[in-house]
């Protein structure tokens, strides 16, 4: 059992490693007005820019819960494998996409990936917090 320092340590690490691999679902919202200027879209068609991240971490999430793959693999290389992933996604984005036949799908694969990040970096987490994040700290262990 690591000492409560190298814990913390680690937890803080994980977190840092999530918000930043997560700061690509806001990056397309962030150049949304020039993309419209640019692509000439419209305000509906800039929603499916955003909406397709949250589509696609849906369909990630439920893939991976239902392939049980942050249990397959070592979680810390399918959070790095994914938030790698999601980052090209994004690179591709800005480098080859000029409008939204190429966005849209670039956009929900860096959704389908970034559920490899966030529910992956709280089992990360929890590896690290025995009898805290578990439910414990809250009362909310079964008595066993």
């Amino acid at each position: 059992m690591p000492d409560e320092t190298t814990a913390r340590r680690q937890r803080a690490l994980v977190a840092v490693v999530v918000v930043l691999a997560l700061a690509v679902w806001f990056s397309a919202t962030a150049v949304v007005p020039t993309l419209r200027a640019e692509w000439g879209i419209t305000a509906t068609e800039a929603v499916w820019l955003t909406a397709s991240v949250q589509i696609g971490f849906a369909v990630g999430a439920l893939l991976s819960a239902g392939l049980n793959l942050a249990d397959r693999f070592p979680p810390q290389h399918l959070l790095a494998v994914s938030a790698a992933a999601a980052a090209l996604c994004t690179v591709a984005l800005a480098v080859v996409a000029d409008g939204l036949a190429v966005a849209v799908p670039l956009r929900l694969l860096t959704g389908f990936f970034l559920a490899g990040v966030y529910p992956v970096g709280m089992k990360l987490t929890v590896s690290w917090s025995p009898g805290r994040a578990a439910g414990q700290r809250w009362g909310c262990s079964s008595g066993r």
